[in-house]
């Protein structure tokens, strides 16, 4: 039983840890022990740490949203500066 409940916890940190695949839902342990203690918590650490990248995530692609209109608005702004000048010469 205890070998089962090991070999449980390394699959499914190699699923955390792959680039490949994700587990499907949270490892849990519903037996009494320290195991089950460090099974449920680690799982609950990682289901946390897992809703905080993709919330990072959601965070940067805004920001690089946001970035690139800035530029869009940047170059807009410098070509606008430029027409002006060339209007301006052209009037001197």
């Amino acid at each position: 039983m205890l070998t089962q409940r090991i070999k449980s916890l390394k699959n499914y940190l190699d699923l955390v840890v792959s680039t490949e695949q994700a587990p499907s839902k949270p490892l849990s342990d519903s037996n009494k022990d320290d195991l089950a203690e460090v099974i449920n918590e680690l799982s609950g650490f990682i289901v946390g740490l897992a809703d905080g990248i993709s919330e990072i995530r959601s965070e940067s692609e805004v920001l690089s949203q946001g970035s690139n209109r800035l530029a869009l608005q940047m170059k807009e702004s410098v070509d606008s500066v430029n027409e002006s000048v060339g209007q301006v010469e052209q009037m001197a």
